[in-house]
């Protein structure tokens, strides 16, 4: 998983429900989060923005994903505030805990 023994990596998985958020380095999992901004959220944040039905919401979703270039942005710029409150941010405090806790930083 990590090439380099001394990395320090940020693994993030956004599943249905939640996104889990975990921290390696050479000697395993270091830290592990999750939270409740994952896929099912961002299918009611396009059900709102687009005012479509969930089912539409959730294809224009699987289609386009966080592609700035797709439906002229703007699936990306409706999903932008869950990405940014619920994974930009969570990464954030995550790289400040990690190294006050740890004293290192997160290499990638």
């Amino acid at each position: 998983m990590i090439k380099n023994k001394k990395e320090t990596a940020l693994i993030i998985d956004i599943g249905a429900e939640v996104t889990n958020f975990g921290v390696f380095d050479e000697k395993g999992l270091r830290l592990s989060i999750s939270n409740e901004i994952a896929g099912v959220k961002f299918t009611q944040s396009l059900e709102e923005g687009l005012k479509v039905p969930k089912e539409e919401a959730e294809r224009v979703k699987k289609e386009c994903g966080l592609n700035p270039e797709k439906e002229e942005g703007k699936i990306f710029l409706i999903l932008q505030k869950d990405v940014q409150i619920g994974i930009i941010w969570e990464v954030r405090k995550i790289e400040e805990y990690f190294l006050k806790k740890e004293g290192k930083k997160i290499d990638r």
